[in-house]
């Protein structure tokens, strides 16, 4: 039951976005599965692995490609591959993507423009490793609780000439221009030239040693006497909230005449509840639910971390800020962590305080 003298209305009422901020009253279940297919979260092929490894590992003939616009859906031939984009559906047979990194090209057509094989390196890959399964307005909605006056400009094709008048629209329109995909190691990933060669911007960093996010990359361009910038964030919705949070919002807040030294999100210390395992290789921002308890502020994971998980930043408030590095952190550990929502304390035991 809503309390006394509390606001109700349709979440049909006013879009979607004039419900930012709301709490709803009852469950709310989706119409429609997103993504409506089972995708690829990485650049790389789809193949079919057993259960029991290890993966088939060699020489593969390619049979065709997908991209993320696609909109028939193939069939996988067994002991084939098929060349996948991020976001990208599935051939039908397929249960795992290997990584694009972990593959090297053995042959090409005649002509030199299509691959014919490709030799795979690893044998480790699992059923289900880089698959989205069955399932941008969660970015929009959070500069827009932050006060920033946001505009969508739709989603464009993977193609040169829709991609630059999109482009153009927005450095028209805004101030700084927020991309999400486009900008990882695939064939239709054609984001960072159309910066360079149609809008004659300059890229400060195309890849980023961050976990999740690293194919994030950072431009300027300079039109009609003013310096606009591009944030191009990756494909993957936990990915791209996690940088916006890291990377956007202090950028807006310095453009907006915040000083450097103070703009973005609150760091303060907080203590694990539980071990994590760290990313060996890579600074990590890892989704935890923080909470007050005793005077310290105590973390706990959200879960599952991959980059297309937009499920972990459920309940999540604080990204922990975890070094490169091969030892655990250990439970009672203290850790800096960027606090992304409200901190609440944990509720009082009315038996502990004798009430």
């Amino acid at each position: 039951m809503p309390r006394r003298g509390t606001q109700q209305k349709s979440l049909l009422e006013g879009g979607a976005r004039s419900n930012i901020g709301l709490l709803v009253a009852e469950h709310v279940t989706a119409a429609e599965c997103v993504p409506a297919f089972r995708t690829s979260m990485v650049d790389g092929y789809a193949l079919r692995v057993p259960v029991q490894p290890p993966s088939p590992k060699g020489v593969f003939p390619v049979s065709s490609l997908s991209f993320a616009a696609s909109s028939q859906v193939r069939d996988l031939p067994p002991g084939e591959l098929v060349r996948m984009a991020t976001g990208a559906p599935l051939p039908y047979g397929a249960n795992a993507i290997v990584m694009v990194e972990d593959t090297r090209l053995a042959s090409k057509t005649e002509d030199g423009k299509e691959e014919t094989e490709v030799e795979i390196l690893t044998d480790e890959v699992r059923p289900g490793e880089n698959v989205r399964e069955i399932g941008s307005d969660v970015i929009t909605a959070l500069l827009q609780d932050m006060g920033y006056e946001c505009f969508d400009l739709g989603t464009a094709r993977d193609q040169p000439a829709d991609l630059n008048d999109q482009l153009e629209r927005g450095m028209q329109r805004c101030d700084v221009l927020l991309t999400t995909g486009g900008v990882s190691m695939g064939d239709r990933d054609l984001l960072k030239p159309a910066i360079e060669r149609h809008l004659k911007g300059v890229i400060h960093f195309g890849r980023l040693n961050a976990k999740p996010g690293k194919p994030t990359t950072f431009a300027t361009v300079r039109q009609h006497g003013r310096t606009k910038a591009i944030f191009s964030l990756p494909g993957n919705p936990a990915a791209a909230l996690a940088m916006c949070y890291v990377l956007v919002v202090p950028g807006l807040e310095i453009a907006s005449g915040v000083a450097p030294a103070v703009a973005g999100l609150p760091k303060l210390l907080v203590l694990l509840d539980e071990d994590i395992v760290p990313d060996p290789h890579r600074p990590e921002y890892h989704r935890v639910r923080a909470t007050v308890r005793a005077g310290r502020i105590h973390a706990r994971s959200t879960g599952g971390q991959r980059s297309s998980r937009i499920g972990s930043f459920l309940g999540a408030n604080a990204l922990l800020c975890l070094e490169a590095r091969e030892a655990v952190y250990r439970k009672g550990d203290e850790v800096e962590a960027l606090i992304i929502g409200s901190l609440v304390g944990e509720p009082r035991n009315p038996a502990a305080s004798g009430s």
